[in-house]
């Protein structure tokens, strides 16, 4: 892959404090009660008196960058990253996925076999008696923001989104959490969009209204199946595949028994 490439979307977010600026404060502190505490020395008043200024004045600095890390920690902490959903189609669909899986509404800018996708697991999640907890936001204290690779064929463009993330899957039974895990992970997104018009009677999609496959012109001028009509901009842009990509190992895991028993009743 050719960084060149690749263009960035940087996110608005909150950064880890800096251990930097807590080791000058902490240099800067005792640097000034080694200076204030030559007051016990036998030297001449004007020197103490000196050495007391300079003291007091270090410890003002170094209590300053003190502060400032010990802010910056508790901003940090507190911060809860979310998805924007008017930031672009990315976070529209990172945020509609969480909601499929919590609420079971499906995300607007999936396409149809996005849709078909989901509904299929859901269904063979419900046939072994389970449920799952998904959730995935932006991971913060990156600050770089969402990548993008920009790909243009006879039929349309499609661009590759990524970003980090931090996420949550859970199993559930009716009586406990049989599986859970916490991960930061690469989220991809590949987004098709800005079709050729002029290959309308080639290029087949999903029709959004009764899941038939046709091609863009017949859904243009009807959907043979249901009779829908749509233009090109309610057909499109679309996520038509989305994967998450783990790299680092998980800080939180728990695993139970039974995970992947079909229940027979």
């Amino acid at each position: 892959m050719a960084f060149s490439e690749i263009r960035t979307q940087r996110r608005i977010t909150v950064r880890e404090a800096s251990g930097g600026d807590l080791f000058k404060g902490a240099v800067a502190i005792a640097a000034g009660t080694t200076l204030i505490s030559c007051l016990t020395l036998d030297i001449s008043t004007g020197l103490k008196g000196a050495l007391l200024v300079v003291g007091c004045l270090l410890c003002l600095y170094g209590a300053k960058w003190v502060r400032k890390y010990l802010k910056d920690d508790k901003t940090y902490r507190e911060y809860a990253p979310e998805w924007d959903d008017k930031h672009f189609i990315y976070d529209r669909f990172a945020k509609g996925l969480n909601a499929w899986y919590r609420q079971e509404e499906l995300p607007e800018d999936a396409d149809g076999d996005i849709a078909y996708f989901l509904k299929l697991q859901r269904e063979r999640l419900r046939n072994k008696g389970l449920q799952m907890e998904k959730r995935v936001v932006p991971t913060k204290g990156t600050g770089y923001g969402t990548g993008k690779r920009s790909r243009k064929s006879l039929w349309y463009t499609t661009d590759m989104f990524f970003e980090q993330v931090s996420g949550t899957l859970a199993f559930h039974n009716a009586n406990e959490t049989v599986f859970e895990q916490q991960s930061e992970m690469t989220m991809y997104e590949i987004v098709a969009h800005t079709p050729d018009t002029t290959r309308g009677d080639q290029i087949r999609v999903t029709c959004p209204q009764c899941g038939a496959v046709n091609a863009a012109l017949k859904l243009e001028e009807g959907c043979p199946y249901c009779g829908t009509r749509f233009r090109i901009r309610d057909l499109f842009p679309r996520v038509v595949n989305f994967f998450l990509s783990q790299f680092t190992r998980n800080y939180t895991q728990t695993t139970k028994r039974g995970l992947l028993t079909t229940n027979k009743g």
